[in-house]
């Protein structure tokens, strides 16, 4: 405790210091929890970005929201995860929704690993194949002369 505030709860008992305290922090307390909130609920995953800071993100407004008090169930958490994805990974969140009942954040985080690493090695491959077929040789029309 800083020394200003000793010598303002110097001659008070501790039950009417934390009170007053609670006071005093509680609406810097509210207004971060509000920043943090508007922060979680805006953060999207762009097409093409990684899922791995992707969720570091978010599970970092997470940690400071149960820093704050909130409680987070792991449902929630996870719903939360799986709605800021973008549209390519519909695919995955029904799979998951169909497969995956009870999974922890970190199971979660794991699958999305797993799916971006096979997503990402399949667009490589496939446009390797794309550019070996459009590289191919044209043959032109012979003009027949008059």
């Amino acid at each position: 405790m800083s020394s200003d505030l000793q010598k303002t709860f110097e001659n008070t008992w501790a039950y009417e210091r934390n009170l007053q305290l609670v006071k005093m922090f509680q609406q810097r307390a509210r207004q971060e929890r509000f920043e943090v909130v508007k922060s979680l609920t805006s953060c999207k995953l762009k097409e093409g970005g990684y899922v791995c800071d992707h969720f570091q993100h978010i599970e970092s407004y997470i940690n400071r929201l149960e820093n704050l008090d909130v409680v987070f169930e792991k449902h929630l958490a996870v719903d939360l995860v799986l709605g800021s994805l973008p549209s390519s990974y519909d695919n995955f969140i029904m799979s998951y929704h169909l497969n995956s009942v009870d999974k922890t954040m970190m199971e979660l985080y794991n699958l999305l690993q797993t799916d971006e690493a096979v997503t990402k090695a399949h667009d490589v491959t496939t446009n390797h194949v794309l550019a070996i077929q459009s590289g191919g040789r044209h043959k032109r029309k012979r003009s027949i002369p008059n």
